[in-house]
């Protein structure tokens, strides 16, 4: 009687998060059935969000004020750090203007807005941003340019490797005063000084002040050169020359790596050796050739003549074919490490041996 007393069914509903991790679940009546809505209830409970874990909107923001330094073109404002902001938006305007103008996002708790006209009344607000959210606009303060024209008397860098202080000139009121400004670095391109094998410094330069600091940086490495020597007949040795893209500092690797053999054709003339370093194996005391050249010989027929290529084997040079110009004189076969040529019939052929390399060996056979 319960279940058919609480029967619903939900035709529709959403969930919807709230800026503080609020749902908003909306369920209406009708025939249906129970463990649809609970169903919906488990859903809402397992995606809420915690009003804690949800950003929080910033303060107001107060204490907005004009500050130095003021002249005929800048004017630069200070204001109190609000609760929950991380950045700051400044917008700006001319005192008889409608549209407010929007400077760019801000960290710090002080702006100098420059560009401005002489003479000529702004007005500033400030606001505090926490992600997507964003405070209340302070209070609007106005602030008038200096009638007089002002000049840059000096900047001087404070050897912090961070601030220098501007001091501003004015020709007809002859005041003067100094404002503390960080730095504006730029990388000078062909200022790089090695440290010890593996680094190097930066050098940066203020763009006002002229003042340098330095930052320590690895290397980048590039291969310049790279030489291969045989070293005990197995191996061979690579010497790698390596040069910084950025300072004079180079470096030289050494490692070693067993020979990889295989036939490099020279002209005519085959041989089998090393690609990197060219070293040549040797073979019961004498270097290896694989030549193309001819033989003539000599068999009697249904006799058989055996030609003996140890070195071919060795080198894993195996024979790719074998042909003869006239079946009926003579044949030949690959049997092992050996070419068996047989005679059949009076008179005279040629065989030719194709190596894997690429050199042949010709036969010229009389078969007597």
């Amino acid at each position: 009687m319960f279940f058919k007393k609480h029967l619903y069914s939900i035709i529709s509903y959403h969930i919807r998060f709230f800026t503080r991790g609020c749902i908003e679940l909306k369920i209406s009546k009708s025939a249906g059935s129970l463990p649809a809505m609970i169903v919906a209830l488990i859903l809402a409970s397992a995606f809420t969000v915690p009003a804690s874990a949800a950003a929080k909107v910033p303060a107001k923001v107060t204490g907005v004020k004009a500050v130095k330094p003021i002249t005929d073109t800048m004017i630069s404002i200070s204001w109190k750090k609000a609760k929950n902001a991380k950045q700051y938006q400044v917008n700006y305007k001319k005192a008889n203007a409608k549209k407010w103008i929007a400077l760019k996002k801000t960290k710090a708790l002080k702006i100098t807005k420059k560009g401005l006209k002489k003479n000529t009344k702004y007005k500033f607000r400030v606001r505090g941003i926490n992600g997507r959210k964003k405070g209340k606009f302070s209070k609007v303060i106005t602030k008038k340019t200096s009638a007089y024209d002002w000049w840059e008397w000096d900047c001087e860098s404070n050897n912090d490797g961070r601030t220098h202080t501007r001091t501003y000139y004015c020709d007809d009121c002859w005041d003067m005063y100094s404002v503390k400004e960080p730095c504006t670095w730029e990388h000078l391109d062909c200022a790089w000084k090695t440290y010890g094998k593996n680094g190097h410094y930066h050098i940066y330069e203020c763009r006002y002040c002229y003042g340098d600091k330095e930052k320590f940086e690895d290397c980048s490495w590039e291969r310049s050169y790279r030489n291969y020597n045989d070293w005990d007949g197995k191996k061979h040795q690579i010497k790698t020359d390596y040069d910084c893209t950025k300072c004079d500092n180079s470096k030289t690797v050494t490692t070693y790596k067993k020979h990889t053999f295989k036939w490099v054709r020279d002209g005519s003339i085959f041989w089998y050796k090393c690609k990197y370093c060219d070293n040549e194996p040797k073979f019961n005391g004498e270097e290896l050739m694989d030549w193309n050249d001819s033989d003539n010989v000599t068999v009697r027929k249904k006799k058989t003549y055996k030609y003996y290529m140890d070195y071919y084997h060795k080198t894993r040079n195996k024979v790719k074919s074998i042909k003869y110009s006239k079946k009926k004189i003579c044949s030949a076969k690959r049997k092992g490490k050996s070419i068996i040529i047989k005679g059949k019939k009076k008179g005279k052929c040629r065989v030719t041996v194709k190596m894997r390399s690429g050199a042949k060996y010709v036969f010229n056979v009389k078969v007597s």
